[in-house]
């Protein structure tokens, strides 16, 4: 009874224990220009593995040989008979380029995502300035005080020219302070 809770918990055993059909432990990985899958199988001889690509699903099948044994069996989890693992595959995967590399055990399989599927850098392009306003009054100004950021649009007197004991240049309001500030000027 203990055996078959501990294999109901074991993530390893997807069916009845020895014997019987099992699905391989898999991790799945992406990189920038393929998936990888590396599947657990170790004692699994590569020309006992299956592995195929078709309706856009990734088949993994093979079968583990039961060896011969001398003796009674006291306690059996090693996995035997036949295993499988399917995975769909998300659109833009090169399913021609395929590839399967099996090394102490792990059997890593590498499925290429399609040039347009490789992520690739945007060029952001530069918006061209705004032309500039048809008269000073047009241009929006912003204000920054204790109430955040506001914009709104100042309306400048036209330019003239300084008269008798002016100042060039201060003939418009200064703003200082939250204040409109007098202009200076010279008499």
């Amino acid at each position: 009874m203990w055996d078959r809770m501990e294999r109901m918990f074991d993530p390893g055993w997807s069916t009845t224990g020895a014997g019987g059909m099992w699905q391989p432990l898999v991790d799945v990985t992406g990189t920038e220009d393929a998936y990888e899958f590396e599947v657990e199988l170790p004692g699994v001889d590569r020309n006992d593995i299956n592995v195929e690509v078709r309706d856009h699903e990734l088949w993994i099948t093979g079968e583990v040989r039961e060896r011969e044994r001398s003796g009674v069996s006291h306690r059996r989890t090693r996995h035997t008979g036949s295993f499988s693992y399917r995975s769909s595959l998300p659109s833009g995967v090169d399913s021609e380029n395929v590839e399967a590399k099996l090394d102490n055990g792990v059997l890593t399989v590498r499925v290429r995502k399609s040039e347009r599927q490789k992520p690739h850098r945007v060029e952001i392009q530069r918006a061209p300035l705004p032309a500039p306003p048809d008269s000073p009054s047009d241009s929006p100004r912003v204000l920054r005080g204790r109430r955040g950021v506001r914009r709104f649009t100042v309306p400048f007197p036209k330019p003239r020219e300084p008269g008798a004991g002016e100042v060039a240049g201060n003939s418009t309001p200064l703003h200082a302070g939250g204040r409109l500030a007098e202009q200076l000027r010279v008499k």
